[in-house]
């Protein structure tokens, strides 16, 4: 029974203190920063209940087991507003770049590259914990040793979400030093990218933590263009929108198109699985396969977002829960293997118990990305003290050196 709570629980936060416009009315806020946060923090809840079904928690309530199929779902809306937020700096603020790498690249890297080693002292002390890639007993050298501590292995399989994020970001920046003015050109260069990438990739067929060799990274990588496209034409898109009958007519029918299309998915999913063939077998069986589920879980995640990025311009989506869980979301989802799969060790959660063991890990994980996020900004606010402190005595450094010479 308390399957169902938890499951009625995730839905109830996303709406919970929300407040929804009248007639003819809109939200002049939806696009905010405090909305998107509150959007990242459902999402990350989201993550968190998938990982714990796929992790072996077993659930009586069907809905609940839905969890297994739709964490690229989630995550799909992370990659949206990462893509949109870029995008949207760049239009309003002046030399953006400048603090792109300080701001946005090291605050992903930094958390990235500590709890990676962490979890591959983890993996080399036991194989209890994860059993993936290159650390395995029994299969690992000196070499994948080497590179995972340098990052270029993941010891977890769940980090394939920063990888993709940091070389999205990487090429973000470097098109736009090539082509500074032309925003519709940065958007296709990405997407010429993307399709570049996968034709690359597809013949690797290995599940092992290679960059981009791994089915997750692109059953939602469209969606950080798609945020561009949203952010660099949001303009004409709410112009267009903001007609009653216009709105409702497109809200409806993203609505029904994301929903379907998500249910397909879930569904073709769900029956690869139960005849044995797990997430990257069925994927990567032919190009022909591969594009077909790429296709349908490229539409079912845009329609979605979509259809959420309307809801909000009638629907104030916002609490203090979701705030908080936006804010910590990041870190939230890089400890959620190190915090709770130790309580399930060697599997001595007996059936029966999963319930009470999803609160204990949603309160351990919690906690642990509180802890480590005050970790990252210890190590943020050191890193720009140093630099505050190199520039102050600069100058000092050039006078003495001109009063030598004098």
């Amino acid at each position: 029974m308390l399957w169902i709570y938890l499951f009625i629980l995730h839905i109830i936060i996303l709406f919970w203190n929300c407040k929804i416009k009248g007639v003819s009315s809109f939200n002049k806020d939806f696009n905010s920063q405090y909305v998107t946060k509150c959007l990242r923090g459902f999402c990350a809840l989201g993550v968190f209940i998938h990982q714990l079904v796929i992790g072996g928690v077993k659930a009586d309530f069907d809905i609940f087991e839905i969890y297994r199929y739709l964490g690229y779902t989630y995550v799909s809306f992370f990659l949206f507003f990462s893509g949109y937020g870029l995008m949207k700096s760049l239009l309003i603020k002046k030399n953006y770049l400048k603090s792109f790498f300080k701001k946005r690249f090291l605050s992903i890297v930094i958390p990235y590259y500590i709890i990676n080693i962490i979890s591959a002292i983890i993996l080399l002390s036991t194989n209890e914990f994860y059993g993936t890639g290159y650390l395995r007993k029994n299969k690992r050298t000196k070499k994948d040793i080497i590179l995972t501590f340098l990052g270029i292995y993941i010891a977890n399989g769940q980090y394939w979400f920063v990888i993709e994020l940091l070389i999205l970001y990487i090429l973000f920046y470097i098109s736009h030093k090539i082509f500074p003015k032309n925003k519709s050109l940065l958007i296709n260069i990405i997407l010429i990218f993307i399709i570049v990438l996968i034709g690359r990739s597809l013949p690797i067929h290995d599940k092992r933590e290679y960059w981009f060799s791994y089915v997750n990274y692109y059953e939602s990588i469209m969606a950080f263009p798609y945020g561009m496209i949203i952010s660099n034409y949001e303009n004409s898109i709410v112009k267009f929108v903001q007609n009653e009958k216009v709105y409702y007519f497109i809200l409806i029918i993203f609505g029904l198109l994301g929903f379907t299309l998500t249910g397909l998915e879930v569904k073709i999913e769900k029956n690869n699985i139960s005849k044995g063939l797990y997430e990257f077998h069925n994927y990567f069986t032919s190009y022909k396969t591969f594009f077909f589920r790429f296709s349908l879980q490229s539409l079912a995640v845009i329609t979605l977002i979509s259809f959420i990025f309307l809801l909000t311009m009638k629907v104030k989506i916002g609490n203090k829960l979701l705030e908080y869980y936006g804010d910590l979301s990041y870190e939230f989802y890089l400890v959620e293997k190190l915090s709770y799969r130790p309580l399930n060790y060697k599997h001595i959660i007996v059936k029966g118990y999963y319930e009470y063991y999803c609160i204990l890990a949603l309160i351990v994980t919690t906690k642990y990305a509180s802890l480590f996020q005050m970790l990252n900004h210890k190590i943020f606010n050191l890193i720009q003290y140093k630099k505050i402190n190199e520039i102050q005595t600069l100058p000092e450094n050039e006078e003495s050196t001109s009063s030598n010479k004098n």
